[in-house]
């Protein structure tokens, strides 16, 4: 088994033996533009393809799904397949006034993964939004498509922790980007301490040179006022998450399925999110013919796992945050639910199982 990647280090290949499979750099660059460089890039991989012998292929992350889709059909690999994490920054929608260069990045991507996804036998995709975006235009039958939901979460690694009903904590974990959601967060935390000033609101992530990205000085702004609580970004997010007692992800970020959601969840936290694609896949919902009686005057849908919230929308976040305050027996209640969810849908060797059957390898353990 090899593994692919453009920046190794001495660690991460490290990490990666240890795992079982064979580092091997590949350069190209993550940004570059120059049709030339990238075409090479593309002759390259296809070259180290062929000299490998692979038989089988999995590419992810936008470039790779198109660099390795193009490089494998070129090589002769017989199972090419790819998955898509989600579509990023450029598909997500509510700028005011979307820049002509985001529209034009945006256009040529959908362009790339429609001349390339049709070379694989198998594209993975983590919620039906990505597919149904994306393959819209295909010819059926082109190639199958898989609906992973999330690429899994270590459930034996992230375990359930005692809950505190009393001192109730809220976080979030997230980049610094404004699309993750997080000054609405911040709003809506300013407006609870208001009513329930011993409420607290963490919010755990470092900052982001994205577009979206939110300046430290702001940062730095909501601390003094003593709305938030920011440490940036941690090497283990795990005794932060035992610390909270409902985890918070408002994102209209155009999520494939968020991982810092399914690690709360699979700690037994629940859970208030977007209806947003990616997001509300982590709500396991009642039935979804009485989404619409249960949705209140405030647009707060309840789950058996915490709350999905319309994106963008601070009043029906904090109404959410109030129902965990005022209601606190929801919090083991919806937290048991999310752990349950965690295990049965989005435990990684599930998740790694269907990805080897449909690749057609065998697992070999339900280790892998």
């Amino acid at each position: 088994m090899y593994a692919f990647a453009p920046d190794y280090t001495d660690n991460t290949k490290k990490q990666v033996v240890e795992l079982g499979a064979v580092p091997v750099d590949f350069q190209m660059n993550r940004t570059g533009v120059n049709p030339v460089k990238e075409m090479l890039a593309i002759v390259r991989l296809a070259g180290l393809l062929k000299d490998l012998r692979v038989d089988a292929s999995l590419g992810f992350m936008t470039k790779l799904v198109v660099y390795g889709s193009l490089a494998a059909f070129f090589a002769g690999v017989p199972r090419r397949c790819s998955m898509v994490e989600g579509l990023g920054y450029f598909f997500t929608d509510g700028d005011p006034k979307p820049s002509a260069r985001k529209a034009f990045i945006r256009h040529a991507i959908t362009l790339l993964y429609r001349m390339s996804l049709p070379l694989n036998r198998t594209v993975f995709f983590l919620n039906p939004d990505d597919r149904r975006d994306l393959a819209a235009g295909m010819s059926p039958g082109r190639y199958s498509t898989v609906i992973l939901g999330g690429i899994g979460i270590d459930t034996r690694e992230y375990t359930s922790a005692p809950l505190d009903c009393d001192q109730i904590a809220f976080i979030l974990v997230a980049r610094l980007l404004k699309e993750k959601g997080v000054r609405e967060y911040v709003s809506a935390a300013e407006k609870v301490k208001q009513v329930y000033p011993r409420a607290s609101f963490v919010l755990v992530g470092g900052l982001d040179t994205n577009p979206g990205g939110i300046e430290e000085t702001e940062a730095r702004e909501w601390v003094e006022r003593g709305v938030i609580e920011w440490p940036g970004s941690v090497p283990d997010v795990k005794p932060w998450l035992s610390s909270a007692s409902i985890y918070v992800l408002p994102s209209y970020y155009r999520e494939g399925m968020p991982r810092s959601t399914l690690e709360a969840m699979a700690m037994g936290r629940p859970v208030i999110t977007t209806d947003a694609p990616g997001c509300r896949e982590t709500i396991a919902r009642y039935d979804p013919n009485e989404e619409k009686r249960r949705a209140g005057k405030d647009g707060v849908i309840e789950g058996k796992n915490g709350f999905l919230v319309p994106v963008r929308n601070v009043d029906a976040l904090v109404a959410a945050m109030e129902r965990f305050i005022k209601e606190p027996e929801l919090i083991p209640r919806m937290g048991a639910a999310s752990r349950k969810l965690a295990e049965e849908k989005f435990d990684v060797r599930k998740v790694n199982a269907v990805i080897l059957k449909a690749m057609g390898l065998e697992s070999g353990s339900d280790e892998q």
